[in-house]
């Protein structure tokens, strides 16, 4: 549910932004029942390479209005290297509540490792108890982007999540896939995206069984 900070700057800095999104995709899950939401974020980068951060989202509710659907927060350490890579590690931790079913919520932490450049970035996550259902699992997270303009960019991700611990998922599945792919320009201090995602299907404990391809639209300021 957030995007984790890009490697340490030279220049210790915050940064606050506010993104409003058609659908809240997370690993190929829509979390919002394809309801917009919009999110709330901060995040700090020091010069010693620690950086941090956390996220508020709230949904568009079919029947109740505007409700918090989670929030997010996230602190690391990273390192640059030669030839421009850098390495990071760091601890999330997600605490969400589905509008739909407000008495179910998951509350859980990942610990996360990787290896990034300016256009691709590589990171391996650890759960002990992934989204609250009992079981730890391994998440691969890779991310490339390109720039073919001024002001433009073209990103992909792909992500494989496998549990090793607990029954597999359904249909015997163990590892399951998500896949996203868009285009973004930036606007002065305003950035708007379209991106298609899809994933293998999920059956995970209620509420979360709602994968679905989609096509997201979003607009994000930077304050």
């Amino acid at each position: 549910m957030l995007a984790l900070a890009p490697a340490g700057h030279a220049a210790a800095q915050a940064a606050f932004s506010a993104t409003l999104q058609s659908d809240y995709q997370y690993r190929g899950i829509s979390l919002s029942e394809g309801r917009p939401t919009l999110s709330l974020n901060l995040a700090y980068d020091h010069s010693s390479g620690a950086y941090a951060g956390a996220s508020a989202i709230a949904v568009d509710a079919a029947h109740d209005g505007v409700e918090m659907l989670g929030f997010t927060a996230y602190a690391g350490y990273s390192h640059r290297l030669a030839q421009g890579l850098s390495w990071e590690v760091g601890a999330s931790n997600t605490n969400a509540t589905d509008y739909d079913a407000v008495k179910y919520t998951v509350n859980y932490t990942e610990l996360y490792a990787g290896l990034s450049s300016e256009r691709v970035s590589a990171r391996i996550y650890y759960s002990p108890d992934y989204l609250g259902e009992s079981r730890s699992s391994l998440y691969l997270d890779l991310n490339g982007s390109v720039s073919p303009a001024p002001h433009w960019r073209v990103f992909g991700h792909a992500g494989v999540l496998t549990p090793l611990s607990g029954s597999p998922w359904g249909g015997g599945r163990r590892e399951l896939y998500d896949l996203r792919a868009g285009v973004a320009a930036q606007v002065k201090s305003c950035e708007f995206s379209l991106a298609y995602t899809a994933a293998s299907p999920h059956i995970y404990a209620e509420p979360f069984r709602r994968e679905r391809s989609a096509l997201v639209a979003s607009a994000s300021y930077f304050f």
